[in-house]
């Protein structure tokens, strides 16, 4: 059961190691998610610990979703990115792809303001 352990500070990786120190597990500790999807392609991780720091890490957790189905991915975060996600999930919000075309920036609003 390997656990991938992905931007910890120093005081939650001694936490983490002190955690599974009884359980027959490898640990990787990696900074970057490059790193991980290394990490992820080479070894059978079992977990995945992210410390979500940009909205840029919801790729990620994405990509493990796509890929690798069967990993548990528990995920932690600061207050701004935690407020972040709650206001997507609740907020009245229309997501375009960029880049964004006028076009269709400009039926949305025909459909919106009519």
């Amino acid at each position: 059961m390997n656990i991938l352990a992905i931007k910890q500070n120093e005081f939650q990786s001694l936490e983490i190691e002190d955690m599974i120190k009884n359980i027959n597990s490898k640990i990787f500790f990696v900074k970057t998610i490059l790193d991980a999807i290394k990490i992820i392609e080479k070894n059978n991780i079992f977990t995945v610990l992210i410390n979500i720091t940009s909205i840029s890490d919801i790729g990620f957790i994405k990509y493990i979703n796509d890929n690798f189905k069967s990993i548990l991915i528990y995920i932690s975060s600061d207050k701004p990115m935690e407020e972040a996600i709650s206001i997507m999930k609740t907020g009245n919000y229309t997501l375009l792809h960029n880049p964004v075309m006028l076009r269709e920036l400009k039926k949305k609003f025909r459909k919106q303001y009519k």
